[in-house]
């Protein structure tokens, strides 16, 4: 009797201890399985803060080249660098903390007032107008308006007039023509397929005016109007119709009238169903000759595209 007692003791005793390295190995597993999901979370939250971390510090690098010179976009904060690249304009921003390396390179374009249906220094008095335009060429508020170069018109010109009074109301040789000043009458009838460049004041009296605009030997199209005081009117409904760019230096009232666009102007005054649409066509939009070098201005920056690597 004592030795089959002896025996049971002993099987419990193996077993309780069988059972005992069984619990022991799957609570080491599951320590281990805990410790390796609190790494694998740690790691993931790791990654995520750095992503927000190094789209913080894009919109700041953005900001500082629009805020002074582009070199401000070189910088470290916070264990997170931005560096640009000037001729290649790529902004490129990284970190490495907690050895979880994130970095995003974006291209940086530069807008500029010829690449919107309107641009503009001050808000426009509106009043019944229409602009209908392709997605990221809308309206526009501008701090400062390219320079224009009077030489590069005058030299190109076809045709110049001298001050005083000057009517139009026929068809005009195409090209380049540079009213010097005084005041210009656009009357009915008056069709130009090229650049009226006036130097004084300008107004349209007829419902029948046309002016088309072409474009210089490299292809790119020449602002079809450049007024530099307009503050007469462009008349109540006047029929005009202008294909291509228009630059005001001064203020610019139209009433009514059918544009593509762009309209560029420090200020601008739309009334009487003025229909700006640049009818699906970016041909329009870009930096015409007669402004200087695209370069030699601080426009703003954007980003136009971008890739993420680890």
């Amino acid at each position: 009797m004592l030795t089959r007692l002896k025996n049971e003791r002993g099987s419990i005793l193996g077993i309780a201890m069988i059972y005992f390295l069984v619990f022991s190995i799957t609570g080491m597993a599951i320590l281990t399985l805990s410790a390796q999901a609190r790494l694998l979370i740690q790691d993931n939250v790791h990654k995520i803060r750095n992503q927000y971390a190094v789209e913080s510090i894009l919109n700041k690098a953005l900001w500082r080249m629009n805020s002074g010179p582009d070199s401000l976009a070189n910088f470290t904060e916070q264990g997170v660098t931005a560096s640009y690249v000037d001729s290649s304009r790529i902004l490129s921003v990284s970190t490495n903390r907690w050895n979880q390396p994130r970095q995003i390179n974006v291209e940086v374009v530069q807008d500029y007032p010829f690449n919107h249906g309107v641009a503009y220094l001050e808000e426009p008095d509106t009043s019944q107008f229409s602009v209908t335009t392709l997605s990221g060429h809308g309206m526009r508020k501008f701090d400062f308006l390219p320079a224009l170069d009077t030489d590069y018109y005058i030299q190109n010109a076809v045709q110049i007039y001298t001050s005083g009074t000057t009517n139009f109301d026929d068809t005009l040789v195409s090209g380049i023509h540079f009213v010097q000043g005084g005041t210009v009458f656009l009357k009915n009838g008056a069709y130009l397929e090229g650049s009226l460049v006036v130097m004084g004041r300008l107004k349209v009296v007829g419902n029948d005016v046309t002016i088309m605009a072409i474009t210089d030997s490299n292809g790119v199209y020449i602002p079809a109007l450049i007024v530099a005081d307009s503050t007469a009117d462009i008349a109540s409904n006047p029929g005009i119709v202008i294909k291509g760019a228009i630059f005001s230096i001064g203020p610019f009232d139209i009433k009514g009238g059918d544009l593509t666009g762009p309209l560029v102007g420090s200020s601008i005054v739309f009334s009487n169903n003025l229909v700006i649409n640049d009818q699906a066509d970016e041909k329009y939009y870009g930096w015409p000759p007669g402004f200087g070098d695209f370069y030699s201005y601080d426009w703003p920056k954007q980003i136009k595209s971008g890739t993420w690597r680890d």
